[in-house]
């Protein structure tokens, strides 16, 4: 089965690499783009799989380009539920700590 590939700049749809369907005996593909990703931004990568009869079948994948190591929101969000859920089983487990925690929660219920 041959493999094509194409990645467009979104959301202009602009092509900036594209390589022809080919057969990759060793079923791994590694993709060069000439003069890499030409400015950050989000992209998208469409691969289409021709077989030699039949219907071809498309997949596509999105990715952002150019803006280093970034942390996402569903990542910091889940950075958040852990420390939350660490800090209720010390709140659990520790009494000084209980107590603590209650006090300050008094004190804010003062005003």
């Amino acid at each position: 089965m041959s493999i094509e590939f194409e990645v467009t700049k979104e959301p202009e749809g602009q092509r900036v690499f594209f390589q022809a369907a080919e057969k990759h005996k060793s079923g791994t593909v590694v993709l060069s783009l000439p003069s890499g990703v030409p400015e950050p931004g989000k992209y998208l990568i469409h691969i289409t799989l021709v077989p030699d009869q039949g219907d071809r079948l498309d997949a596509h994948m999105s990715f952002t380009a150019g803006k280093g190591q970034q942390t996402s929101k569903a990542s910091l969000l889940l950075y958040v539920f852990i420390a939350f859920a660490a800090l209720y089983i010390l709140y659990l487990s520790n009494a000084g700590f209980k107590n603590k925690v209650d006090a300050l929660l008094g004190k804010a219920k003062e005003f």
